[in-house]
């Protein structure tokens, strides 16, 4: 016989499917130091790499903190459009947002801060 389950208008499947595949797209990772102390205001940078991170845009390194060589804290990130990018070319293009802070300058033991 025919079945008379109603069902959903397409649009509002699309919608569902498209809400469902978007909702994990955005994440944050934070790394921060036990006892934050930074001396920096927060540097960012968009980050790119290619074919599946074989290829990167440039090295990052903790150097760019003088003079202490210490990161306080690091965030990286990705939004919907980065995730978008990265799914509709099967990994090739993968961009994420990085931001970090340096660490002051660590005090001699004993000494006057």
């Amino acid at each position: 016989m025919w079945d008379r389950t109603p069902r959903a208008p397409i649009g509002a499947r699309l919608f569902l499917l498209v809400a469902l595949l978007g909702a994990p797209a955005c994440y944050h990772y934070r790394v921060q130091a036990p006892q934050p102390n930074p001396a920096t205001e927060a540097q960012k940078e968009t980050r790119w790499a290619f074919f599946w991170g074989l290829i990167q845009d440039k090295e990052w390194r903790a150097d760019l903190c003088q003079p202490s060589n210490a990161l306080d804290e690091v965030k990286v990130s990705t939004n919907l459009g980065y995730a978008m990018l990265t799914v509709v070319t099967l990994g090739i293009v993968s961009p994420m947002n990085l931001e970090y802070r340096c660490a002051k300058q660590p005090s001699e033991a004993g000494g006057i801060p």
